[in-house]
């Protein structure tokens, strides 16, 4: 349905996230390797070395079945689940929680993006960004626009 990499292992695998969490880490001056951040892949580890894209979505369903059961499991407890990449206190994270509606990743669909940020003075309720995920024309506009930043032009 497009949500994914063009390799959907990418994001299931949780390096996608990871990535997106070390580049946020950074920009707010904290020292973050790769490395330091525990990643939690919705995908066995078999199902990474799989060579080809058509096999690996073929053996992709098998996983259905799991992880629909989770999914009615969490539902009856009035959760939901999301994966949630997670910085806080020197430990990072990237894994698949359940959350409840007090959470404020609870509402979020499928096609957005969001991001909490909890500070001194942001504690009891985060600063909440909040909307559509993007895709290739948004992720080529923030190509230009880095490539703008570093250059004579970009100021």
């Amino acid at each position: 349905m497009g949500y994914t990499e063009s390799d959907p292992r990418e994001d299931l695998s949780g390096r996608d996230a990871a990535r997106k969490l070390l580049i946020l880490a950074r920009e707010s001056r904290v020292k973050l390797e790769m490395e330091d951040i525990k990643v939690e892949s919705l995908l066995p580890e078999s199902m990474l070395k799989i060579k080809n894209v058509n096999s690996f979505f073929t053996k992709l369903k098998m996983l259905d079945k799991g992880f629909e059961e989770r999914k009615r499991k969490v539902l009856l407890q009035g959760k939901v689940l999301r994966y949630i990449s997670k910085y806080e206190k020197g430990y990072a994270v990237v894994k698949l929680a359940e959350v409840g509606a007090e959470h404020p990743f609870y509402n979020t669909t499928s096609k957005e993006k969001i991001i909490a940020i909890s500070t001194k003075f942001y504690s009891n309720t985060p600063f909440i960004m909040k909307g559509y995920g993007g895709g290739a024309e948004t992720a080529a506009a923030v190509i230009l626009s880095d490539i703008l930043k570093i250059s004579k032009y970009g100021g």
